[in-house]
């Protein structure tokens, strides 16, 4: 019979350790994914509003709107800016989550060759001991015949 590896409830404790930390990774990404998404619609439309502002420039403009356009563009650029750092601010939480899930899932890879190195070795144990119950068996059966 094969003996139970005794590491089981340390692998136990890697894998759900590892979801967790994929879990946790899963939801950063999806941060930064959201933050990149914003930030690029932020460009685009900074992008428009300096057409539009080109536009108008050409058209003419009150002194007012120039002024309001301005300020307005100031805003955007700002609201660039700090989204900008958002972005950068989620990819560095994710690169070190991703670090710590790097390290997890490598304790979690080698608990797992650890037990099958031990299934192979009680595997090879089985079929040893059966062996030698069947030639026992076979070794009785030729003297008493």
């Amino acid at each position: 019979m094969a003996r139970a590896f005794r590491l089981a409830p340390v692998l136990e404790l890697a894998q759900r350790h590892l979801e967790t930390a994929t879990a946790e990774l899963q939801k950063l990404a999806m941060r930064r994914n959201e933050a990149q998404a914003r930030l690029d619609q932020l460009h685009r439309f900074l992008a428009d509003y300096r057409t539009q502002f080109e536009q108008a420039l050409v058209n003419g403009l009150e002194r007012d709107r120039l002024n309001d356009f301005k300020a307005f563009l100031v805003k955007l650029e700002r609201a660039v800016e700090m989204q900008g750092g958002e972005v950068q601010r989620c990819q560095r939480a994710w690169q070190g989550k991703h670090g710590e899930w790097m390290e997890l899932r490598k304790r979690e890879q080698a608990m797992t060759v650890l037990k099958d190195r031990h299934v192979a070795a009680e595997t090879v144990r089985d079929g040893k001991r059966e062996q030698k119950q069947q030639d026992e068996f076979a070794g009785r059966q030729a003297r008493s015949e």
